[in-house]
C-alpha cells in the first residue's frame, strides 16, 4: 500500500512536467535492491567522462559539479540578475537561460530530455551568444565561482540523463572552479523516485589557462585565449542515503591515469558573463 501511494505521489509530479520530457523510469522495490550495486560502476564511469555549470555565487565552494576534458559543449548559469541585463550579450544570456525547462531533480536538460524544437532553440541560441568572438576568457575573473550545468549535448551527459539503471536518476551536477588556485571539482547527485538510496559522484583536478597556440584532441587551436587544461587527480564515488537513511564511511576513490597518447584534456570557454558560462569540448559538443 505504500509502494502504491508513494508511486501515486510520483505521478502526480511528473504530470507537472512537459510531456515531452522523458521521465526517469520506475522499478520494483525487489528489483532494484537486488542490484542496486551495479550502480557503482555506473557512477564512476560518468565521474571521469563529464563537465557543465551555471553559476551560483562568486564565491568558490568546494562543492562540485562536472569539469572534464571530455568531448562535448556545455551552458552553465544561474537566476539571472535584472540589473546585469543591461547589454545584449546579458539579455541574450538571460533568454538562454529561460528557454532551458526545469527537469526533475534538478538535472541537467539534454537533447534527449526535451523535445527537439526545443534543443535547437537553445542551441542556436548559444550559437548567437559564441558569435561575439569573446577572447580571453581563460584568463577573465568571472570564470572563478560555483556553477551548475543547466543543458549539455554532450554524449556522456545525454546518456545519464535519459536513463540509469535501477530507476535511478540523474540530479544536480555542479563545479565549484578557482582558476588562481588550480582547482576546479566535479560533483553529481544521483537519485532515486522511490527514495531507495541517493549517491554522489565527485571529481578533483587541477585547472590553468592553456598555452597560446595548442591543439584539442580534434584539431581545434586554442587562437582566442579561451582554453584550460585540466588535470583529474581523483575519483569518488558516495552512498550517501539508503532509504532515507544516512550512510556514512561508504566510499569509493580511484586515481585515475593520464594516457600519454592522448592529447592533453581541456575545454574552451567559448561565451562567459556574471550567470552564464558556454564550454565546449574536445569535439564540439555543448555544455
Amino acid at each position: 500500500e505504500i509502494h502504491k501511494i508513494r508511486n501515486d505521489i510520483i505521478r502526480i509530479r511528473n504530470d507537472t512536467i512537459e510531456q515531452e520530457i522523458q521521465p526517469c523510469s520506475m522499478v520494483s522495490m525487489s528489483t532494484a535492491t537486488r542490484s542496486f550495486f551495479s550502480l557503482v560502476c555506473v557512477a564512476l564511469c560518468w565521474s571521469s567522462n563529464t563537465s557543465f555549470a551555471l553559476h551560483l555565487s562568486s564565491a568558490v565552494s568546494r562543492r562540485g559539479m562536472l569539469a572534464s576534458g571530455a568531448s562535448a559543449a556545455y551552458i552553465f548559469g544561474i537566476n539571472p540578475n535584472p540589473a546585469l541585463a543591461d547589454t545584449p550579450a546579458n539579455t541574450s544570456s538571460a533568454t538562454l537561460l529561460s528557454l532551458i525547462p526545469p527537469m526533475r531533480f534538478g538535472a541537467p536538460a539534454t537533447n534527449a530530455t526535451i523535445s527537439k524544437y526545443l534543443a535547437v532553440e537553445i542551441e542556436t541560441m548559444a550559437a548567437s551568444l559564441e558569435s561575439l568572438d569573446m577572447r580571453d576568457n581563460a584568463k577573465s575573473p568571472l570564470l572563478s565561482g560555483s556553477w551548475r550545468l543547466v543543458y549539455s549535448n554532450g554524449a556522456e551527459i545525454t546518456s545519464l540523463a535519459a536513463q540509469l539503471p535501477l530507476g535511478f536518476c540523474l540530479g544536480k551536477t555542479f563545479q565549484p572552479l578557482d582558476t588562481s588556485a588550480g582547482f576546479f571539482e566535479n560533483k553529481g547527485r544521483v537519485e532515486h523516485p522511490l527514495g531507495l538510496a541517493r549517491l554522489q559522484t565527485n571529481v578533483v583536478g587541477d585547472v590553468h589557462v592553456a598555452q597560446p597556440g595548442t591543439v584539442n584532441a580534434v584539431g581545434v587551436v586554442n587562437d582566442k585565449g579561451n582554453r584550460v587544461d585540466v588535470d583529474f587527480r581523483v575519483i569518488t564515488f558516495q552512498l550517501d542515503e539508503v532509504f532515507g537513511i544516512p550512510i556514512a564511511g561508504f566510499q569509493k576513490s580511484l586515481t585515475p591515469k593520464a594516457d600519454p597518447e592522448k592529447a592533453q584534456p581541456a575545454n574552451d570557454v567559448t561565451y562567459l558573463d556574471k550567470t552564464t558560462r558556454i564550454v565546449r569540448g574536445g569535439e564540439g559538443a555543448l555544455f
